[in-house]
């Protein structure tokens, strides 16, 4: 078995739990003080956009 067959399910795990934790925060804290969505919604956005973005323009950037 190769390392390779190890770090992959482990870092899968990681990412999905890392996304899981900090959703559930938000969650909660969504609920304690719903003010926070007014800011949480659009930055959630936000990010996702650039990911989208810097996704993009580097795999133009490997075409070329």
């Amino acid at each position: 078995m190769s390392i390779v067959d190890l770090d992959v399910p482990f870092t899968l795990i990681f990412a999905v739990g890392a996304t899981t934790n900090a959703y559930s925060n938000l969650g909660v804290l969504a609920v304690v003080t719903w003010q926070v969505l007014f800011v949480s919604i659009p930055m959630v956005y936000l990010a996702i956009r650039l990911q989208v973005i810097m996704l993009s323009s580097y795999m133009s950037a490997l075409e070329l």
